[in-house]
């Protein structure tokens, strides 16, 4: 059936499935048409997501920091810290995409950032950021806030810096 891309035994099992939990193929399905915006709120809804990346194995980490910086001890936060913004203070930053805010608090323990405006498309992630953050030190300097990125309002001249580690994100800006 379909040159052999599936068979028979396949659409009933698909079948049956449906049958016996019908609400969980409404959920796919629902998926299917839902915008891109509600896409990429849903992918990013959760807030205490395991370490499942390739990027989150300790070694990778290790060989980026050598690789940016020199020294598998000292990671890109650092390395830019004090090679570009080491005269800098009170600076204003501009982060788009935040997440759960993991990176910009990460800037914010380098003290070099009077401000940094995080924005984030789910509200999941954005009040987690803003939980850690309101515990932390840092509560003044990090102001996380929903809203999609293409709709930011960005003024003119007023941020030194755009913290940005997907830069697919910002290619259509």
């Amino acid at each position: 059936m379909f040159n052999n891309w599936i068979n028979h035994e396949e659409i009933f099992y698909l079948f049956n499935k449906i049958r016996n939990d019908p609400q969980r193929f409404l959920k796919f399905a629902s998926k299917l048409y839902a915008s891109d915006s509600e896409k990429v709120r849903n992918t990013w809804s959760m807030t205490n997501i395991p370490p499942t990346n390739w990027w989150d194995i300790p070694a990778v980490q290790s060989r980026w920091n050598y690789l940016v910086s020199g020294d598998k001890d000292i990671d890109y936060n650092d390395y830019i810290s004090e090679k570009f913004l080491k005269e800098k203070h009170s600076l204003q930053a501009l982060s788009l995409g935040c997440g759960g805010g993991e990176r910009e608090f990460r800037w914010a323990e380098t003290n070099k950032f009077s401000l940094i405006d995080a924005y984030d498309l789910s509200p999941e992630r954005v009040d987690y950021a803003t939980k850690i953050a309101n515990q932390s030190r840092y509560n003044k300097q990090l102001n996380y806030q929903v809203c999609n990125i293409y709709e930011v309002d960005i003024k003119d001249y007023y941020y030194d810096v755009i913290l940005q580690n997907n830069l697919y994100i910002i290619s259509h800006l």
